[in-house]
């Protein structure tokens, strides 16, 4: 939770190099050793210029750089320690036409694990503002995600079409390591790789060159659309760790086989070798022409093909065709676009699938290809996913919850099977409401409540019905036994009542020979003497599921102030009275005031208005994926700030590894535990305002010295991550929060383990703040990934419509007619069309459906075998 720091941009309209920001970036990245300074000029006669330049020559390195760059050339540094014998070669100068560069073998060892993200965009050219906070948008997810696996913070930078991450490494420069790094690259790029930002997974070689921060990035022309712009440093962690070994190996071990590819992308093809003949046969049949003549390369024969049969744009030798001794054949793109295109890709392109080509001689079979008519035609790759897919959760961090919470989350998941992260939630929403009415947090006269909103979302199946039943067994409890108890008390002040009205009835009615006055000052002294009417007991209904707000404020009228809100399948919530179009607006600002201050408004026409003070509210929803949907897309729900108010997770389904485990968790000694702990506080008599009984006023709970410093330095370090480039960027509502979750979850902890406990100590402050941070990452990952436009929704259901009706082609007339009922409407079909064609699942068939000589509706072929 480091604060990070910020460094200005010079408008992009005036970009040109920054000296100070070339000697910041060398300072970070090589305060001492020699440097290679590389720079590329790719305009007319292309050449590299290079120079070696060692701690006492940084001055020099920073002009030649500048003038490099503003001759026009791109301009790089080593990533990693250099061998400093290298410094013999062009000592403190750049040499114009430089024969030798650094290579992997000069490489002394591995500082820095270099994540780049590049936005897809024609070769050559610089990025557009909307492909670069495309690269963003991919980079917070990322962040957010290796920050939950426990990963120090890296530095941020911009390399001026891209973002870079710059992650601590201390690795020796070998194999092992050159594996290793390229692991998680593959690993990284199998989860957040969409159809407009790649990550690199070319970078992993230790001679790799970086952007030299302070330089401007100089593709192509500068246009006002995609102008040249300047590479900068974004943000820097106070204290750059290394990544432990141990996170590496984790990450790269996470590459499924399926998932990893054949070393340099060979593979065998057919049932004997090919021979060289057979390969150049193969070139010349499909069009591909080689430059120059086939030689050995790396211990490989390599063909050097003209142009990349995946984009044309990749030019002259820069995607080849190899074959190893043992016969296997390969295919490789330098292009990081390409890094997941290998033999078996290209054969494919080139022959159709396996099944449907002879083995032998790489003759294209008389098969078909499988695909239908229409959109296969038209394309020859897959079609892209009509939605970016959702990153895999980080693990639910277990250990920070107190050992009472933690125990009995622990023994639920494993003999529930549900995922960790349910049953943390579930767990940590009761003691919740166990804890939000016996203490509040108190920090330089502001309160924070201990009442938590927590949205969880999964599929119909993960049992959360099952965790919820373990985690609020106690409180279940407490209310049958309270309402058991309800009706003797009811009758009791039943009686009450009738008796005293009685006795008011009474004194009114009292005749006497008395004058007006004296009558008026005789009832009055009697009414007096008779007291005050018997209060009516509270209602003691501890839960509701799907109130209205109204509801929810009479039952804080009639029944006790605290209570909460929780449903395991609040679709019904969410779709129902309260949620509905006229109240979702008053709905949310209602609970998110109950969040913020435990006080509400109530006006009606026969009772005049009343505010009331002192309630509580904790809640848990458990909603379905198409729900969450529904409402991380809704306008009002989210601007609004009620989302922002809850925690969010979606953890990664265990539905298929949950075999059965013979045990009763009610039995279990954590679970005991914690339901002993909890139906202690639920007994524990509430304090309340003077002259009150239904309005909460619960002691404070302070911060001791080093807990508030503590505090301070998240707040600080969370709001600073807010800036744009940082990890919490594009989840500020959330992020805003989190200072305020980290007390009241921390008071939480506190209650929980000590229920007469008057200060919260650093520890809890601790766990609360990794427990925010888990959060955090869940909403760049959920937000980033769930809200999905309605015309891909809709893309979605007419895919679907094809796919069940076994449909290779959509005739607009038929689909409006007959199709899904949201795409009734030409606009919508339109727009989900628009979808299905820029995605490849669908192309317009030329001339569409003529009928009596004239056309008369639009036809597009489409593919529904992929699943999207």
């Amino acid at each position: 939770m480091s604060r990070l720091h910020e460094s200005a941009v010079p408008p992009q309209e005036t970009a040109r190099p920054d000296p100070a920001e070339i000697r910041r970036a060398l300072e970070l990245l090589h305060p001492s050793g020699v440097v290679e300074l590389r720079a590329l000029f790719q305009r007319g006669r292309k050449r590299t210029a290079a120079g070696y330049f060692d701690a006492e020559h940084r001055g020099d390195l920073v002009d030649a750089a500048v003038k490099l760059n503003a001759d026009g050339a791109a301009v790089y540094l080593n990533l990693n320690a250099l061998d400093p014998q290298l410094l013999g070669r062009y000592a403190n100068r750049v040499e114009a036409y430089a024969q030798a560069t650094a290579t992997d073998a000069n490489v002394a060892r591995r500082n820095w694990l270099l994540i780049d993200l590049d936005p897809v965009r024609p070769k050559d050219t610089s990025a557009t503002a909307e492909q670069l906070e495309a690269a963003k948008v991919t980079g917070r997810a990322i962040y957010a995600w290796v920050q939950a696996r426990g990963w120090p913070k890296p530095i941020v930078a911009e390399s001026g079409n891209g973002l870079h991450f710059l992650f601590r490494v201390d690795l020796p420069n070998d194999d092992a390591s050159r594996d290793l790094i390229k692991g998680v690259l593959e690993a990284l790029a199998v989860r957040f790789d969409d159809a407009g930002v790649k990550v690199d997974r070319s970078v992993f070689n230790a001679a790799r060159i970086l952007k030299l921060y302070g330089t401007v990035a100089n593709k192509g022309d500068s246009t006002p659309t995609a102008p040249w712009r300047l590479s900068r440093i974004a943000l820097v962690p106070d204290e750059l760790r290394p990544v432990p070994l141990e996170l590496l190996q984790a990450l790269a071990a996470e590459l499924r086989p399926a998932e990893r590819p054949r070393a340099n992308g060979a593979a065998h093809d057919g049932a004997r070798a090919w021979s060289e003949a057979d390969v150049t046969a193969f070139l010349t049949r499909a069009g591909l022409e080689v430059v120059g003549e086939p030689g050995p390369h790396d211990g490989a024969m390599r063909w050097k093909l003209k142009a990349c049969p995946f984009n044309p744009e990749h030019g002259p030798g820069e995607a080849a065709v190899f074959q190893m001794p043992d016969g296997r054949l390969g295919f490789k793109c330098q292009h990081s676009s390409c890094a997941d295109r290998h033999w078996a890709d290209l054969r494919e392109l080139v022959d159709g699938p396996k099944e449907g080509r002879h083995s032998e001689n790489g003759q294209k079979s008389s098969k078909s290809s499988g695909c239908s008519r229409g959109a296969s035609e038209n394309s020859k790759f897959a079609p892209e996913p009509l939605r970016r897919p959702m990153p895999p959760a980080a693990p639910y961090p277990t250990d920070s919850l107190p050992e009472i919470l933690g125990e009995a989350v622990t023994a639920t998941h494993e003999v529930i099977r549900a995922p960790a992260a349910i049953c943390g939630q579930s767990f940590l929403a009761a003691a919740s409401l166990a804890a939000q009415a016996h203490a509040d947090v108190e920090i330089d006269g502001r309160i924070e409540l201990l009442s938590l909103f927590a949205l969880t979302i999964g599929e119909s199946g993960e049992r959360k019905s099952a965790v919820d039943a373990v985690a609020l067994l106690a409180h279940r409890e407490f209310e049958r036994r309270r309402m058991r108890e309800f009706g003797p008390e009811f009758a009791e002040f039943e009686n009450a009542r009738a008796a005293y009205e009685t006795a008011r009835n009474s004194i009114l009615k009292k005749k006497a020979k008395e004058s007006p006055s004296e009558a008026q000052e005789r009832i009055g002294y009697e009414l007096k003497k008779l007291g005050p009417p018997p209060l009516e007991p509270p209602k003691p209904i501890l839960f509701t599921a799907t109130p209205t707000l109204e509801g929810l404020h009479k039952l804080f009228v009639s029944g006790l102030p605290s209570v909460g809100l929780f449903h395991d399948d609040a679709g019904e919530f969410v779709g129902g009275h309260a949620m509905s179009d006229e109240n979702r607006l008053k709905s949310a600002a209602g609970l998110s005031k109950l969040w913020d201050r435990g006080e509400f408004d109530r006006v009606r026409a026969g009772d005049g208005a009343n505010k009331y003070f002192g309630r509580r509210v904790a809640s848990h929803l458990m909603v379905q994926p198409v729900v969450a949907e529904r409402v991380l897309s809704d306008e009002i729900l989210t601007q609004q700030g009620l989302l922002a108010r809850a925690l969010l997770g979606w953890p990664t389904s265990t539905i298929g590894d949950r075999p059965y485990v013979e045990r009763d968790l009610t039995q279990h000694p954590a679970v005991r535990r914690f339901n002993d702990r909890i139906g202690a506080l639920l007994a524990r008599p509430w304090r309340f305002a003077e002259d009150s009984q239904h309005e909460l006023a619960p002691p404070a709970l302070h911060l001791t010295a080093d807990a508030k410093r503590l505090w301070v330095a998240a707040h600080d370090a969370i709001e600073a991550d807010q800036r744009d480039g940082g990890p919490w960027a594009n989840v500020r509502p959330w992020a805003s929060k989190a200072g305020a979750q980290i007390l009241r979850i921390a008071g939480v902890f506190t209650v929980i383990e000590d229920p007469d406990a008057t200060m919260i100590e650093r520890d809890a402050i601790a766990r609360a703040a990794r427990l925010v941070d888990w959060h955090l990452a869940e909403a760049v990952r959920i937000v980033g990934t769930a809200t999905v436009p309605t015309e891909v929704r809709n893309a979605e259901a007419l895919l679907d419509w094809c796919r069940r009706e076994r449909r290779d082609a959509i005739y607009s007339r038929q689909a409006l007619q007959f199709g899904p009922s949201a795409i009734r409407s030409l606009d919508a079909f339109n727009a989900a069309m628009a979808v299905l064609e820029r995605t490849g699942w669908a192309a317009p068939i030329e001339g569409g459906a003529v009928i009596d000589g004239k056309q008369r509706r639009r036809v597009w072929g489409v593919r529904w075998e992929l699943t999207p």
